[in-house]
């Protein structure tokens, strides 16, 4: 069974997205201090588009390798763990806070990153010129961590500005430590320093 919402607007309502259905957001639905609990996984879902303003994006299942695309956000929360995720492709993101999200390698492109609040603890946010730097010197940086950024500084679908990594878990996924992965941080220009 198909879980659809479309041409519509939503007001001050929990909205449930259930695990064993294909879900199928917009086109045309406007979310107004909405709360979305996510309970899918990323093949099942579709943002054919909608509009979200205010309230809260709450993924319960981690959300993996998904494109946050044909979707606008504004003035949303973010809460929950989102791992090799694009936000703003073909979209906007503006005013909204992932202070209580998990970053793990997600993607922010063409975003005005001044109203953006990241996650702090165990998060670096990279700005496109610190890939490019680390890229430039990715053999100083060891075998592991400098073929991962050879990865970042790929071409993206659209006007990379930042990609936020999570310093536990891409120390895990490429079994060396965290300090190694520090150094990144320490970027001339890295948006945020290492908590």
């Amino acid at each position: 069974m198909n879980f659809k919402l479309e041409q519509k607007e939503i007001n001050s309502e929990i909205i449930k997205i259930p695990s064993d259905n294909f879900c199928f957001l917009g086109p045309e639905l406007y979310l107004k201090d909405c709360e979305l609990v996510n309970q899918a996984a990323a093949k099942n879902l579709s943002f054919c588009g909608f509009d979200m303003k205010g309230g809260k994006f709450n993924t319960k299942k981690k959300l993996s390798d998904f494109q946050m695309k044909n979707c606008n956000f504004s003035d949303v929360q973010f809460e929950g763990v989102y791992s090799g995720c694009d936000f703003g492709i073909e979209s906007s993101i503006q005013n909204c806070s992932f202070k209580n999200s998990t970053l793990d390698n997600c993607r922010f492109i063409d975003t005005d990153l001044s109203n953006i609040v990241f996650p702090e603890k165990h998060h670096i946010v990279l700005l496109k010129d610190d890939i490019h730097r680390a890229a430039e010197n990715k053999d100083s940086l060891g075998p592991k961590l400098g073929i991962f950024v050879g990865v970042l500084n790929s071409p993206t679908p659209g006007p990379l500005s930042a990609v936020v990594l999570n310093i536990n878990l891409l120390a895990k996924r490429l079994k060396i430590s965290e300090a190694k992965i520090q150094v990144l941080g320490k970027q001339k220009c890295a948006y945020k320093r290492v908590n």
